[in-house]
């Protein structure tokens, strides 16, 4: 796919290569060499804005590295301020890019919507455990809205990352969930694996909850 980029501000046409299968671009950093506008008003004169339009494409930094010669051998150092002056001007080309695209009430309309079919078309799953009853659970414990959400999203996906803080209620969350999924029939035998220190933790908990 070809695009092209024209921007006043930058008062240049460019030629922009994209890939999709690899997700990259590629820019034709030819017009920008050796200009004006390409080494001092949009880049530097160690990163042209020609390299720094494809690094900001590609969602790179642009270090900038002197060699220098050490123990008789070549050394590659960071330069510091020549990165950071890149840094600066590739700041600017990004601002100047966002100011393009709201010019063009067209543009604007035919990029959101390529947007909106590609990336934002997609609603998180949201799982509601708050219709749980778990029946053989102890009815002294009274779980927070929270652990039922998770107790349902390990049943209805098979499986999850509980990263709840300390305290939160974890062991009995995963306690409800095997329990609820061998009585629906999902699993047969369940084996929890918890570490050392946290069996006699763990142990208590499972019959705090199944068997009190």
């Amino acid at each position: 796919m070809i695009e092209a980029f024209s921007s006043e501000a930058m008062q240049t046409e460019t030629r922009i290569l994209h890939c999709e299968a690899f997700a990259t671009w590629d820019v034709d950093v030819s017009r920008f060499a050796g200009t004006a506008a390409g080494t001092s008003e949009w880049g530097t004169g160690r990163r042209h804005a020609g390299y720094l339009l494809h690094d900001a494409l590609n969602s790179a930094t642009p270090p900038i590295y002197d060699t220098i010669v050490e123990d008789g051998s070549e050394k590659r150092v960071l330069n510091v301020e020549a990165t950071e002056a890149a840094k600066e001007k590739l700041n600017r080309i990004e601002d100047a890019f966002t100011n393009w695209i709201w010019i063009d009430p067209d543009r604007t309309d035919r990029l959101a919507r390529i947007y909106n079919d590609r990336y934002n078309n997609l609603v998180t799953r949201h799982f509601d455990g708050s219709y749980l009853t778990l029946p053989g659970a102890s009815s002294v414990i009274r779980l927070y809205a929270h652990q039922k959400r998770v107790i349902w999203r390990v049943i209805a996906a098979g499986s999850s990352y509980i990263a709840h803080a300390v305290g939160a209620g974890k062991t009995f969350s995963m306690a409800a969930a095997v329990m609820e999924q061998k009585r629906l029939g999902l699993i047969g035998k369940a084996m929890p694996v918890v570490p050392g220190h946290c069996l006699a933790q763990a142990s208590r908990e499972f019959l705090q909850l199944y068997l009190m």
